[in-house]
């Protein structure tokens, strides 16, 4: 998979793994995170995070996706793309045999999620990672972390969603989402729109725009 343009950004200018061997940037304040989005029939892979006690995104809808790990060593390309893989097979049963044309969707858009690990306030900027899937199955989590996995309609119960994965959606779905769907979604988009911005000026990321915002406006 193609990173280069993740790599190219300004912020990302000093990736590089830290002691737990998590890929970061801003020297080691925002770790590497992505997300994979599958859609097929009008509804998107989604998987329901545990419940877990004093975790901020307990019993929340997410995209299945985890943080960029060093699985391959020293080079980034080849750690985010078997991540992502990882991940997507362990929390919702999409193996690489089932999943093609993975790409790397609005590197530019990467919105920043906070949250508590052992009483520690961490942070991870999220990357989107598309993929079609070859044929219909049913979605299966071997993840202890994770409730369930199911493909869930568009739109989605967007007060649900974690709030970085809340943008990646929205943003993903901006072009063809019609007005009534963009109006009954505007407070959850707002509300995570603040939060993730928040957490990126914390740890020096720029803010992601507007997801409904077209790039010409």
């Amino acid at each position: 998979m193609d990173t280069s343009a993740i790599e190219a950004l300004p912020w990302c200018a000093d990736l590089s793994l830290n002691s737990a061997n998590i890929w970061t940037v801003q020297q080691g304040r925002c770790a590497i995170g992505v997300v994979l989005l599958v859609e097929k029939s009008a509804s998107v892979a989604l998987i329901r995070k545990a419940r877990v006690e004093g975790y901020e995104f307990s019993d929340r809808l997410a995209l299945p996706g985890g943080l960029v790990r060093g699985v391959c060593g020293p080079s980034f390309a080849p750690c985010f793309e078997q991540s992502i893989r990882a991940r997507a097979e362990e929390e919702a049963g999409l193996t690489a045999e089932q999943l093609s044309e993975l790409a790397i969707a609005a590197p530019e858009f990467a919105p920043v999620s906070r949250y508590t690990v052992k009483c520690v306030e961490r942070f991870a900027a999220v990357f989107t990672v598309r993929a079609n899937i070859k044929r219909p199955q049913k979605l299966i989590s071997a993840d202890k972390s994770i409730q369930e996995a199911f493909f869930s309609p568009l739109p989605p119960k967007w007060e649900e969603l974690a709030p970085a994965n809340r943008l990646i959606l929205a943003r993903a779905m901006r072009d063809h989402a019609g007005d009534n769907v963009k109006t009954a979604a505007r407070a959850s988009v707002n509300e995570a729109l603040a939060f993730c911005n928040d957490a990126a000026a914390t740890v020096n990321v720029p803010p992601v725009p507007d997801p409904w915002m077209s790039p010409e406006a």
